[in-house]
């Protein structure tokens, strides 16, 4: 008759306090029937062109010149037939289609290979973007792997020298569109689990859960290359180890939420 509550539902396991800071962020969830029409809600919302228009008066650039990247989590999608495991294209296809109505123009989807590259073909970021539809969000598609080559920052240990995207650190506002999706490591994956995804190199069991670690260099890379905003697509989401082999019950959430600047280490929602 005992009760053994799964890692990510044990919540009193979880630091939930904010840490080193006071700050508070502004969070917009939105429900409805059609999921474009709640990602503008909670855009609307939740400040983002607020955001969007102070970073880019900081910047000093002209807006053909303002680069945006956008970190959808995908790289462990392993079909079709279950959309809860990768963030929705079409929603990045709306916003993208939004930042292009506001007259920014270079923007680029961006993720990093996974450690099922190492294991089995066809899993390059351009590879799986295009079987799952990204190549339609109307944006190039960026494999900061490969970009990545060569491109060495020394950072200090546990990350230490490591490959850094151009694309990813040449930018003027990141976006990190995370799933809705528990983790056996992170408890969930959304906005900070993530930009993990962005760390660049492509074995990551090996290179940071054997290795460097996952907790500290993820923030560590947070700290170099700040997240401007952070959307949790939760239209449709999984309940499963990675949230892959997923529980079809805890499904069809249908809603979305997004929080400005998760990147920093600390933020609070109000």
């Amino acid at each position: 008759g005992a009760i053994w509550p799964a890692l990510e539902e044990d919540m009193d396991l979880l630091r939930r306090e904010p840490i080193g800071t006071d700050r508070e962020a502004a969070v917009a969830v939105a429900h409805g029937d059609v999921a474009i029409a709640a990602l503008d809600q909670a855009l609307a919302q939740s400040g983002f062109d607020a955001a969007l228009d102070q970073a880019f008066a900081a910047s000093g650039k002209a807006r053909d010149a303002f680069s945006i990247v956008i970190k959808p989590n995908f790289m462990f999608a392993y079909s079709r037939q279950d959309p809860s495991t990768y963030t929705d294209p079409i929603l990045v296809a709306r916003l993208v289609e939004r930042l292009k109505g506001r007259g920014f123009t270079r923007i680029a989807v961006v993720e990093a290979q996974s450690t099922y590259g190492q294991f089995f073909e066809n899993r390059g970021v351009v590879q799986v973007a295009q079987h799952l539809g990204y190549d339609r969000v109307g944006c190039p598609i960026v494999d900061m792997t490969e970009e990545s080559a060569g491109r060495i920052v020394d950072f200090p240990p546990p990350l230490g020298r490591h490959p850094v995207s151009r694309a990813w650190r040449e930018a003027d506002f990141r976006v990190s569109f995370a799933k809705n999706k528990t983790h056996c490591y992170a408890y969930y994956t959304l906005t900070l689990t993530n930009i993990y995804g962005t760390l660049c190199l492509a074995n990551k069991f090996k290179e940071y859960h054997c290795e460097r670690g996952i907790y500290e260099p993820t923030i560590q890379y947070l700290n170099a290359y700040p997240v401007h905003f952070g959307i949790i697509d939760a239209w449709c989401s999984a309940d499963g180890p990675f949230g892959v082999f997923a529980c079809p019950a805890h499904r069809g959430n249908g809603r979305l939420g997004l929080l400005p600047q998760p990147g920093k280490a600390g933020c609070r929602s109000s």
